[in-house]
Parts: structure tokens; C-alpha cells; sequence
């Protein structure tokens, strides 16, 4: 009896060792570029570039060799903070810095690259590998504020291409 008590337990510790769905496959390591992604063991998926995704829904990109210089900088912009426009303006109403998550996306937004944020005086820059992209509020629904970039942002090799993402309030 205690022979077998004690098979099952450790065929029990065995099956929880082994589990391969179990969290914290990284040693409790935070997961922040693809290579650690690919290090603890999670998926890559088979797209170009690859890109592989932890069980909590991150998603990293691959980078291509030389392009470890691209990307997209700028700032984002709050507004409108007043009900009412006038002329000339007034400067206590203009477009204020705005600290917030967003996510690089296809071009036609289809498709989550990167997430990332602003910081408190509305400034971001994120890695990114060439090519046409836009951006957009993290929260994929039309939660106010919203944000998005106007227009679509082209990134070519080795530089980074600057851009305004407009928030908008919904104050009318």
C-alpha cells in the first residue's frame, strides 16, 4: 500500500514537471524580445517575419538581421479638451501630451506587430522592421479616447519615421 501511495505521487509530480501548458515556463523571468519568447519554449508561428506568443496573449516579432535600427517615433496628442473652438484659439483648449498603451498594426490593421506606450510628455519610439504600418489604441474597440495614427506610417531599413497619433476625447 505505501509502495503504491507513493508511485502514485510520484507519477503525479511527474505529470505537473512535465506539463507543458503550466505558467511560468520562463522561471519567472519577464518576457520582453522573440529570442526570450523562443528561449522559455512558447509557440512561433510561421509568418514573415516569425513571430512567437506567450500563453498571456503577447505577441514578439521576430527582427531581421540590419534592420535593428527601424521603427517609429513621435508623439501623441490629446484633444479636444474644450466644447467650443474659437478663434483665434484658445491655448488653454490646444491638443495636450498624452500618456497611454498603443499597438503597431498592418497597415490595414488587421494585425497586432508591437505593443507599446507614450510616456507623461506624450513621446514614444518603438522598435519596428520595415515596412507600412499604422497605429492605433491598444483597446481594439471605440473606447473614448481613441487613438490613431492618419495615415499609413512607411519605416524604412536602418531609420526611424516620425509621426503624431491624435487621441480623440469626444468632446464636442
Amino acid at each position: 500500500m505505501i509502495i503504491a501511495a507513493s508511485a502514485l505521487i510520484a507519477v503525479a509530480g511527474l505529470v505537473i514537471w512535465l506539463d507543458p501548458f503550466r505558467i511560468g515556463r520562463d522561471g519567472g523571468k519577464a518576457i520582453s524580445s522573440f529570442d526570450e519568447c523562443v528561449q522559455a519554449g512558447y509557440p512561433i508561428m510561421e509568418s514573415f517575419p516569425r513571430q512567437c506568443k506567450t500563453p498571456d496573449g503577447r505577441t514578439f516579432v521576430e527582427q531581421l538581421n540590419g534592420n535593428a535600427g527601424s521603427g517609429i517615433r513621435g508623439m501623441v496628442l490629446l484633444g479636444p479638451t474644450c466644447p467650443v473652438i474659437r478663434e483665434p484659439p484658445d491655448p488653454d483648449c490646444a491638443d495636450r501630451p498624452y500618456a497611454t498603451t498603443l499597438v503597431v498594426t498592418t497597415s490595414d490593421q488587421s494585425r497586432v506587430i508591437k505593443e507599446f506606450q507614450s510616456n507623461d510628455t506624450g513621446k514614444f519610439s518603438v522598435q519596428v522592421n520595415p515596412g507600412e504600418y499604422a497605429i492605433r489604441s491598444a483597446a481594439a474597440s471605440n473606447i473614448l479616447p481613441y487613438c490613431s495614427s492618419s495615415e499609413v506610417i512607411k519605416v524604412n531599413a536602418s531609420a526611424y519615421t516620425e509621426t503624431t497619433v491624435h487621441c480623440d476625447t469626444g468632446i464636442r
